[in-house]
């Protein structure tokens, strides 16, 4: 009876987990990471083959307590000390922030061509920064929406080749392609189940992690932008739009990260702005693009995944810090 009575409440129970982790994961890489790949060899291919050891990372975080009741600071907290758990806030601090600089150029260049496209990365990361200084966040239905947004833009990679074409796109090879990939999954790393919630809640997740593995897949197999196309129009405009939005976010995040470091979440929100600057400021006078760009932030994740998975192999030491 007890077997029988938990076969549909685990089930449902894993629908709510599988979603949480699905939307957790996509965000602004969703669009990004697909549009600065499209055209490369077998990226599709790696793409699932990262999804696949990102799955296996999921069942050594799990058995070691998971990450989503605290975090992935407090998880590095409890086994490796206080110092690893600091060092899990700087790699978000200084891979959102240089991320950002990523973000603005493709922004600018979905947006605009030439040198006005840099102006328009500048002016999308300065909207951003007054929104942090004035304390202004998003409302749930903004999010919502940006969400559904990015989702059909990067559809639009399929449906209208060009339309959203990067400088240097899918130029990267096969190790770089694989430390870009991690970009897109930035956020499945904090929403790692405890064994005690259950099998069907980590089913669920990992579920979720498969759909968004899925969906990389498909938008990874999208025909390569023509050699001559251009990224202004009113498509652009709307995708330069909702990265900012999402910018907005990122910067608050690596602000409340950096603040367990040093200052307030504001300063250090601020703080974050002027790395993303200089770090558009380098793109534009080094002609860096955004698959280059994209490295920094995807190789903090690719160190933040390797500490906690590191973290998993060890005893407890410690009691999660707060």
């Amino acid at each position: 009876m007890k077997g029988e009575a938990a076969r549909p409440g685990g089930g449902a129970g894993a629908v709510r987990p599988a979603w949480d982790t699905l939307t957790g994961v996509l965000g602004a890489g969703t669009l990004l990471v697909p549009a600065a790949l499209v055209g490369a060899p077998g990226a599709w291919g790696l793409s699932l083959a990262v999804a696949a050891g990102l799955a296996l990372w999921c069942l050594l975080v799990a058995a070691a307590g998971g990450t989503r009741p605290g975090g992935a600071a407090a998880l590095a907290g409890a086994r490796l000390g206080p110092g690893a758990a600091r060092l899990v806030h700087a790699l978000y601090f200084g891979g959102i922030a240089a991320g950002q600089a990523a973000l603005v150029t493709a922004a600018g260049q979905f947006a605009a061509d030439g040198r006005a496209a840099r102006w328009v990365a500048v002016g999308v990361l300065g909207g951003a920064a007054v929104c942090v200084a004035a304390g202004w966040t998003p409302p749930p239905l903004a999010r919502r929406l940006r969400l559904a947004a990015v989702v059909l833009l990067a559809g639009v990679l399929w449906l209208r080749p060009g339309a959203l074409a990067l400088d240097g796109a899918g130029a990267l090879g096969a190790p770089a392609t694989a430390v870009v990939l991690l970009f897109a999954w930035v956020g499945l790393e904090g929403s790692v189940p405890a064994p005690r919630e259950g099998r069907a809640r980590l089913g669920g997740a990992l579920a979720g992690l498969a759909a968004a593995a899925a969906l990389y897949a498909v938008l990874l197999l999208a025909p390569p932008a023509p050699a001559d196309a251009g990224g202004s129009g009113p498509l652009g405009g709307v995708a330069a739009l909702v990265l900012g939005v999402y910018c907005v976010t990122n910067l608050q995040a690596a602000g409340a990260h950096g603040a367990r470091l040093r200052g307030t979440p504001r300063g250090a929100a601020l703080a974050a702005v002027a790395v993303a600057l200089a770090g558009t400021a380098l793109a534009a006078l080094a002609d860096w693009t955004v698959p280059a760009l994209l490295l920094a932030p995807g190789a903090a994740t690719a160190t933040l995944y390797a500490v906690l998975a590191t973290a998993a192999l060890r005893r407890r030491r410690t009691a999660a810090p707060r």
